[in-house]
């Protein structure tokens, strides 16, 4: 038996019976659109200007902090998101 550095990934889950094929396929599968998902978005500047309204009521700082906070809880948001879909793709991935 050759060096098993040397084998390639297909013929290491040929090797593997079915059941744990289709599980190679699902993590592979799961890999992929993980990725799709942390490809950056480019950073958008529609919203320049939103706030006008509020210039006399905060300074910009006063402004920065609260935009930083939004930012924050959303962020918190998303990385919740993707705990809960990582445990649900983990539950699934034992049926």
């Amino acid at each position: 038996m050759g060096n098993m550095s040397d084998k390639s990934l297909e013929e290491f889950v040929k090797e593997l019976p079915p059941d744990i094929q289709a599980e190679v396929k699902d993590f592979a599968e799961f890999l992929i659109e993980r990725r799709k998902r942390k490809t950056k978005i480019p950073l958008r500047q529609d919203w320049a200007g939103a706030l006008r309204d509020f210039r006399d009521k905060y300074t910009s700082l006063e402004l920065q902090q609260k935009a930083s906070g939004w930012r924050d809880c959303h962020q918190s948001k998303l990385k919740e998101k993707f705990i809960r879909e990582d445990a649900d793709w983990s539950l699934h991935g034992d049926e």
